[in-house]
């Protein structure tokens, strides 16, 4: 089984209702390729977002491992603009 890749990808903040926002409960949105029930080149957001490696460039959520390629542009900016590094979201949340 071919684990799926997450390209253009950002991390996002739900609460329980769905609702974006800060202090969250984080998710990956992106375009999704190689999952085995998602058309290819789809934009998908993930289940809650479990572990997050970007040396390692993988991401674990709720119900499956992906692959992480580029961050979006808007997520880089975001990152910069916070004085924060990919590194910085590494962990088990």
């Amino acid at each position: 089984m071919t684990t799926p890749t997450i390209e253009n990808w950002s991390i996002l903040f739900f609460d329980e209702a769905g609702n974006e926002g800060p202090k969250r409960a984080a998710r990956l949105g992106g375009i999704v390729h190689n999952h085995p029930n998602i058309t290819d080149g789809s934009p998908v957001v993930t289940s809650r977002l479990m572990e997050f490696n970007s040396a390692m460039r993988t991401a674990v959520t709720k119900n499956r491992k992906y692959l992480l390629g580029k961050p979006s542009k808007e997520f880089e900016f975001y990152l910069s603009a916070r004085n924060e590094r990919l590194q910085d979201y590494d962990r088990t949340l």
